[in-house]
C-alpha cells in the first residue's frame, strides 16, 4: 500500500507478509492530535499552506512569520 501525503510527493510504503484491511476514522485522529498540540502550548493553523523554514522561522502562505521549534 502507498499512503500519498497532499503534495502527492515521497509516498510511504507499507507493507505486510499477509492480508492485512484498516480503518482508522481519520476525524477524530486529527481532532485528538490537534487537542493534544493546543493543550501543548502550540497555535494551530489549519487550511494553511506551508512554505518553507529556516533559522527557527517558518513561513505560511497569508500568515506573518512564525517562530517555531520542532522536538524529536
Amino acid at each position: 500500500m502507498l499512503l500519498y501525503p497532499p503534495s502527492r510527493r515521497a509516498p510511504i510504503r507499507l507493507t505486510s507478509d499477509r492480508d492485512e484491511y484498516r480503518v482508522g476514522d481519520m476525524a477524530a485522529v486529527y481532532e485528538h492530535a490537534r487537542r493534544a498540540a493546543e493543550s501543548a502550548g502550540a497555535r494551530v493553523l489549519l487550511g494553511v499552506r506551508f512554505d518553507g523554514a529556516s533559522a527557527g522561522v517558518a513561513r505560511l502562505a497569508g500568515s506573518e512569520p512564525v517562530r517555531a521549534r520542532c522536538r524529536r
